[in-house]
């Protein structure tokens, strides 16, 4: 039951947004003990299916960010040179990796959902390569998933190197 709500929620979900869906703390304790659920930190929990970049990211306090989140949202990434977490504009990043890096972009963090595709591009233009970027890029163009609105916030916040 839990799990299913978790996958819902994108797979990760704070206790209160658990609460507010009928979950009682008795219920995910026992979930948490029995292995249908996994404590990511006090008062966040994960779907144990849930990627591995994902429950990461969580335990910084954010969600996948740049080509991490690109990756997830299908876009076309050529190579992921390390993992990133998005913490929004009002995050609070919880320290102890080396391996990240962290992105205060524009937005409101929610967990279980990925930064806007805009900031994830916007991100890729600090972290990634021209032709990752690029790609990613394309491919947010071929898929779509990015208007014309998103496009032109995109233009006025990336390099102007990285303009094409």
């Amino acid at each position: 039951m839990i799990d299913s709500i978790l996958r819902q929620l994108g797979g990760v979900a704070r206790t209160a947004t658990l609460r507010a869906r009928g979950v009682t703390g008795r219920r995910l304790q026992s979930a948490v003990r029995g292995g249908e659920v996994v404590k990511i930190r006090r008062g966040l929990y994960a779907s144990p299916d849930a990627p591995a970049v994902v429950r990461h990211a969580a335990e910084h306090g954010g969600v996948p960010g740049c080509a991490d989140a690109a990756d997830l949202l299908d876009l076309w990434v050529l190579k992921i040179e390390q993992h990133c977490v998005w913490l929004g504009r009002a995050g609070e990043s919880h320290p102890g990796c080396e391996e990240c890096h962290v992105h205060w972009n524009d937005g409101a963090l929610v967990f279980g959902r990925y930064p806007p595709i805009e900031v994830v591009l916007l991100q890729m233009t600090e972290c990634a390569d021209d032709e990752t970027f690029f790609a990613a890029y394309e491919s947010a163009l071929r898929l779509m998933t990015i208007s014309p609105g998103g496009i032109a916030w995109l233009w006025r916040r990336m390099p102007v190197g990285k303009r094409c």
